[in-house]
């Protein structure tokens, strides 16, 4: 699928230029490939030792970016945008819930100081994006849980709202607030009914294999409302509109089929109720948080997002070929 892509921009654009977002492409199905290597051939140690590393994954991100930021007063932490520092701290958060959840207690009390940090850092980075893909996560996973975990994730998402609207932690309820009342000027939204007024101008073959996936920018300058005002968008912050122009119907075709049969191997492989579901049920919840995020905030093809999902896809491939025993301390 991802190759598809490659094929129809070369088809698009009529050369065979390596570009940026090509080298994302290959970047992520290598990992994919990468993560299955290493676990067929080191799968034992894969399984002992994956848990401990995820946690001091986590925790090392947690501490540098609290350093950078509140330490040496780097605005971003140690990321170049706002957006990146949200991303990576909202899918550090699912994965640090998900340790915390299932450590023992030697390593719980590090995996609840990766949470707490965590959801500084997303109050700290003041993400409207994140809060939407977290909150939708939750309820995602929350109808895959047993009834008893159900209710105690429903009253925990409840209780996080309440405290985040009452305090206005972070500006969470001013900023929420605002996007309800100002839904229709909201900068998003603008960018939404430019850039669909760009396809409009498109040819038929444009219209099913798009432009090409490095067009976006400089074709949108023309009709961009904010042009004016020296200030230009990568993409639309909309993934249909985006793979529309860039890739046609042909490429919303292949995203769409991809992430159906991902959702579709991870819902069943949840279903089975094996040893590994938990697991399953964190993947799920790691790619949900990733799409959804950046599907309103960055481009497709960007390496951020492609190698969340290669690393997703990546462990799904491992879990299939080992299908052995995680070790959880």
């Amino acid at each position: 699928f991802s190759l598809g892509f490659v094929a129809i921009h070369f088809v698009a654009v009529q050369n065979l230029v390596v570009i940026k977002e090509i080298r994302h492409i290959l970047l992520a199905i290598f990992l994919v490939i990468g993560i299955a290597m290493i676990m067929n051939n080191n799968g034992s140690y894969i399984r002992k030792n994956a848990f401990r590393f995820t946690v001091l994954v986590i925790f090392l991100y947690a501490i540098t970016q609290v350093i950078s930021l509140w330490f040496f007063n780097a605005h971003n932490g140690t990321t170049k945008n706002p957006h990146y520092l949200a991303l990576y701290s909202s899918v550090g958060m699912v994965l640090a819930i998900y340790c915390f959840l299932n450590s023992s207690i030697k390593l719980k009390m590090m995996s609840g100081v990766c949470v707490l940090l965590l959801g500084g850092l997303l109050i700290q980075s003041s993400s409207r994006p994140a809060w939407i893909a977290l909150i939708f996560t939750g309820l995602l996973v929350t109808f895959f849980l047993k009834r008893k975990s159900q209710l105690y994730a429903l009253l925990t998402i409840v209780v996080t709202l309440l405290v985040l609207t009452l305090t206005n932690i972070g500006d969470f309820y001013e900023r929420s607030k605002e996007l309800i009342e100002n839904i229709r000027t909201e900068e998003r939204v603008a960018i939404w009914i430019d850039t669909w007024g760009m396809q409009g101008d498109s040819s038929l073959p444009e219209w099913v294999v798009g432009h090409g996936l490095n067009s976006f920018e400089e074709a949108f300058k023309p009709y961009s409302s904010y042009h004016i005002l020296n200030i230009d968008f990568n993409s639309p912050h909309n993934y249909l509109l985006e793979l529309l122009f860039t890739s046609g119907w042909l490429g919303i075709f292949l995203a769409f089929t991809m992430f159906w049969l991902v959702y579709k191997k991870l819902i069943h492989s949840i279903r089975l109720e094996n040893e590994h579901r938990d697991v399953y049920m964190t993947l799920m919840a790691v790619l949900t948080t990733s799409i959804i995020f950046t599907s309103i905030t960055l481009p497709f093809f960007t390496s951020s997002s492609m190698n969340i999902i290669a690393l997703v896809v990546g462990v799904m491939f491992a879990l299939e070929k080992g299908g052995q025993k995680v070790y959880y301390e």
